[in-house]
């Protein structure tokens, strides 16, 4: 009876053991993959960290572009406006000096369809030429 008990001693002390090891190693195997999962997910984290470094130089330069861009679309739309605005000046004068050459070269002569000294001076001068005589 003591060389049975012994037996079943060293049968349960045998289950014990591999049922204690079966644990240990699941233990084990899960440690393992949580601090492989960690490793990931700092990887991952790392990533997205650069990815978001990246996006924030990138629209940085992009925001400052546009700004230039910006500026260079005020500061010319406020150069054709004051191409415009003299161009409309320079457009009313116009009509106003054609106005009193062709009256002046009607008072000056009797034939109205040429062109008088008056209207003359004014065409010279919408070409570029010397207004001189």
């Amino acid at each position: 009876m003591n060389k049975l008990n012994f037996n079943r001693m060293l049968i349960v002390s045998i289950l014990i053991a591999l049922v204690s090891f079966y644990f240990l190693g699941e233990r084990h195997g899960i440690e393992k993959q949580l601090v492989k999962q960690q490793k990931l997910q700092q990887q991952l984290q790392k990533n997205i960290d650069d990815a978001e470094k990246q996006y924030q130089q990138k629209l940085a330069q992009v925001n400052s572009e546009k700004q230039q861009w910006f500026e260079l679309a005020n500061k010319q739309s406020l150069e054709l406006a004051n191409s415009n605005i003299k161009l409309n000046a320079l457009k009313e004068q116009l009509r106003k000096d054609i106005s009193n050459a062709v009256q002046k070269d009607k008072d000056y002569s009797n034939d109205c369809h040429l062109l008088g000294t008056n209207s003359l001076h004014i065409y010279n001068r919408a070409l570029g030429y010397s207004d001189s005589d």
